[in-house]
This record gives C-alpha cells, sequence and structure tokens, in this order.
C-alpha cells in the first residue's frame, strides 16, 4: 500500500502505546546518544542510505528502508542544560506491514548498520 505522504511517531502505530519505552530505550534514546552531537556523522550516513533532507529538528532525513517503506529519524544536539533529542517517524503505511514490535526491531537493525558503516564512510 502506497503512503499518503504522512508520517507517524512509534505511538501512533498500532499497539505502539504498549511497546512504546522498549522502542524509546532501544531506538530513540539510542540514535539520540549516538549521533546528537556527532551530527555530521550522521549527515553522511544517512545519505549513503539515499536519505533526502527534511525541515524537522535540527538536522533529519526521510530515507527508504523497504518499498514504498519510509522513515524519518530527526536529531537535536545536547548543550549544557540538555542531552541530545531524536525522533523516529514512519510513513503512513507502516502499520499495514508491520506490527510495533517488529519495528523496534526494524529500528535496531538500521542503528546497527549505521554503526558498521561508520568504518567506511
Amino acid at each position: 500500500m502506497k503512503a499518503t505522504g504522512s508520517f507517524l511517531s512509534y505511538r501512533d502505530l498500532p499497539w505502539g502505546e504498549v511497546y512504546y519505552r522498549q522502542f524509546y530505550g532501544r531506538c530513540i534514546m539510542r540514535l539520540a546518544k549516538t549521533y546528537g552531537n556527532r551530527q555530521d556523522v550522521f549527515k553522511r550516513l544517512i545519505e549513503k542510505l539515499a536519505g533526502i533532507r527534511q525541515k524537522y529538528g535540527e538536522v533529519s532525513y526521510e530515507f527508504e528502508v523497504f518499498r514504498e517503506l519510509k522513515l524519518c529519524f530527526i536529531l537535536w544536539s545536547g548543550d549544557e542544560e540538555f542531552p541530545p533529542s531524536a525522533q523516529i517517524l514512519f510513513s503512513d503505511n507502516f502499520p499495514m506491514a508491520f506490527a510495533a514490535e517488529d519495528v523496534a526491531y526494524l529500528g535496531d537493525v538500521i542503528l546497527d548498520y549505521m554503526k558498521q558503516e561508520e568504518f567506511d564512510i
């Protein structure tokens, strides 16, 4: 099913609220801690994944993970008062393809891939 162009947060996915705490720790916090203050590395990695720059946060990219299924990774850098933060959004057709717990696993896989690819950029 094609997406309409809208994005959903993890909590907006069916059963997303139930698994949100796990997703937040496994994916959102990991994204923030790993790349929040290393946005230059993040940009190079996402561009390698054919990411398209978006206007959310300080830096954000939309990229296709499977045909017609897109993610948007958003970062805000930290400072003396606040730690880095992040958000991950999903094209609105994700609920047709994945259950909430599978989406959390997908986030893990993508972040593992990005970490491995750091050595090649």
